[in-house]
């Protein structure tokens, strides 16, 4: 690897603090790049940007710009349980669990309606427009443990009608 002046390699450790912390505010890459410009935390930054971080959650980037790792781990900690607690506005809204039981329920309607599809509920009216078929798969598979309120309400209002009938 080259050398770069004020980098430092992302140890094992600092990793585990970065995805600790994104998991404590569930603000991933945007969210905390927003955050940091609405604070005024982005002028003491040499070269960050969006991607740049998302590598840092990916292992996609082995170093970092010493300043820059250290402006966002500073962000992500100066987010309280308050701030997260009332919404701190992240591209949207408040996060909620996504709970096997919840998932059970989701698949059931899919299960007890044969020709019920992903692109088909994703057309209903008042679905969310970031709601996609990719995220609605990761859902009902397990892999998403988060969602945003918004998608929550919807998904449960889903669950609500189709299973009463």
């Amino acid at each position: 690897m080259k050398k770069y002046k004020n980098h430092i390699v992302i140890t094992p450790q600092m990793h585990k603090a970065l995805l600790d912390q994104k998991n404590r505010t569930g603000m991933g890459a945007i969210a905390i790049y927003k955050y940091m410009s609405e604070q005024g935390l982005l002028q003491q930054c040499e070269h960050l940007t969006v991607q740049r971080i998302d590598s840092w959650f990916t292992k996609g980037a082995q170093k970092a710009v010493e300043g820059d790792f250290n402006a966002v781990m500073g962000a992500y900690k100066s987010i309280t349980e308050a701030d997260i607690k009332h919404a701190i506005p992240r591209c949207g809204s408040l996060r909620e669990d996504v709970t096997p039981e919840f998932i059970d329920k989701l698949n059931q309607v899919f299960e007890k309606r044969p020709n019920f599809s992903s692109k088909l509920l994703l057309r209903h009216k008042d679905a969310p427009a970031d709601l996609t078929v990719t995220k609605l798969s990761n859902i009902r598979s397990g892999r998403t443990k988060t969602l945003p309120k918004r998608h929550m309400d919807f998904l449960e209002k889903v669950i609500s009608t189709n299973l009463q009938k």
